[in-house]
């Protein structure tokens, strides 16, 4: 898509131990070579943290953002697996079904209900109901007449 938006995720170590209050260069120099002298003869604390920098929205390019990104989306594929196992094929028993799966997996997080992904549409539950069926009927068949399974 050539977006020119990226995510960054930085890995920060700080050695409590060695942590200099002085603005001194000097002295900083000193802290970091004496740990560094010192990190291969002992187990030393540290203290991990991530800063995670998300792009502005203005930066993305050449695709939808916000609302119209999530209705643009497939339906994700947890979902469609979840729905083939229930063996529903009636449209109106399968979205209990969906909603149940969403809440055991996010645990009443809250999802854009204009997001696809999660949410699909009427048509795209009975699309994918329909493949589903298709399918299985198509192996059901050429198994029978290969001679696979009887």
């Amino acid at each position: 898509m050539d977006c020119p938006a990226r995510l960054t995720i930085k890995r920060i170590v700080r050695y409590p131990d060695f942590q200099s209050m002085s603005e001194n260069t000097s002295v900083k120099t000193q802290k970091t070579k004496m740990l560094r002298s010192m990190k291969d003869a002992w187990p030393l604390r540290l203290e991990e943290y991530f800063l995670l920098s998300l792009p502005k929205v203005k930066c993305h390019r050449n695709h939808s953002v916000g609302k119209q990104a999530g209705m643009l989306q497939n339906v994700d594929d947890a979902i469609k697996c979840s729905m083939v196992s229930q063996g529903v094929n009636f449209l109106p028993e399968m979205r209990p079904h969906i909603l149940e799966y969403l809440k055991t997996m996010f645990m009443d997080a809250l999802l854009d209900r204009y997001n696809r992904r999660y949410w699909p549409t009427d048509g795209d539950t009975a699309n994918h109901m329909h493949s589903a069926f298709s399918s299985m009927m198509l192996r059901k068949t050429s198994g029978q007449r290969v001679g696979i399974g009887s």
